[in-house]
């Protein structure tokens, strides 16, 4: 029944954007003493400082993703001089830019018409902003069922789920097997392999996931158990000199070594 259950709950449709943005530094550098002498023009508009902000939303569910609305908000006072894709989307996608009647210099918004799972489409902007620019993602979806969530956060809860399922998975494989031999016969030493078969295949695509989060553990305790302040300065022929305080860690002198210079 358990194993019923993942199963079903792995082909349940599950409707999920996850997104991903990077803001750039500045393209334009003036020194504050000059912005009111200098003027800045791109494509014939003049600008403040211009930024460069990519974004990328892609269907991380199992099922196809119909209609979905996409509105991105810069911050009040910041302009959208350029927009491009990256790649250029395929035909088949729909995307289509849906302004509104209130539309506003800093905000666009697009539809995307049809997206099967793992595809994404990689939107490109340029920003006109006299502070640093950061980006804000409005979704809406009229069947009002599509998750829309940071790629972070998509990857964190199925990493969670499948490191829970191999901790699940792996205490009945340990135990129901060992339950199952108590039967008399060899019908308990049958039933105790089949179930035991049946646990691995259940295991096996949890494996690398839960090795990654386990691996990423370990790693992460060591760093924090990891002596501070150390740092090799300097080797030679005589001694490591360690960190800032000097330390000397002497090598063994041999009475023979006719380069041995030490007192």
């Amino acid at each position: 029944s358990f194993l019923l259950a993942v199963l079903k709950k792995r082909k349940e449709p599950r409707k999920q954007l996850s997104y991903d943005t990077q803001v750039t530094d500045s393209l334009v550098e003036v020194e504050h003493d000059l912005r009111e002498k200098v003027r800045i023009l791109y494509n014939d508009q003049e600008i403040a400082d211009l930024y460069p902000v990519a974004c990328e939303v892609q269907n991380t569910g199992n099922t196809i993703v119909k209609n979905q609305l996409v509105r991105f908000e810069f911050p009040e006072g910041s302009r959208i001089v350029d927009m491009s894709f990256d790649p250029q989307p395929e035909p088949e996608l729909i995307i289509s830019e849906e302004p509104q009647a209130d539309s506003k210099l800093h905000e666009k918004r697009f539809r995307l018409g049809h997206l099967e799972k793992g595809q994404y489409v990689g939107f490109r902007f340029l920003v006109s902003s006299p502070s640093p620019a950061h980006v804000r993602l409005h979704p809406f979806n009229e069947e009002g069922d599509v998750e829309f969530v940071p790629r972070k956060l998509a990857r964190a809860e199925d990493e969670r789920y499948a490191f829970t399922r191999f901790i699940t998975l792996w205490i009945l494989f340990l135990l129901l097997p060992r339950a199952l031999s108590v039967i008399p016969f060899e019908l308990g030493q049958m039933a105790a392999g089949v179930v035991r078969l049946a646990l691995l295949v259940a295991i096996w695509p949890f494996l690398r996931p839960s090795a990654s989060i386990i691996s990423r553990c370990i790693l992460r305790l060591a760093a924090d158990q990891a002596p501070a302040g150390w740092d090799i300065e300097r080797i030679n022929a005589e001694n490591v000199i360690l960190g800032s305080s000097q330390s000397v860690i002497n090598k063994p002198r041999d009475s023979n070594d006719p380069n041995d210079r030490s007192a």
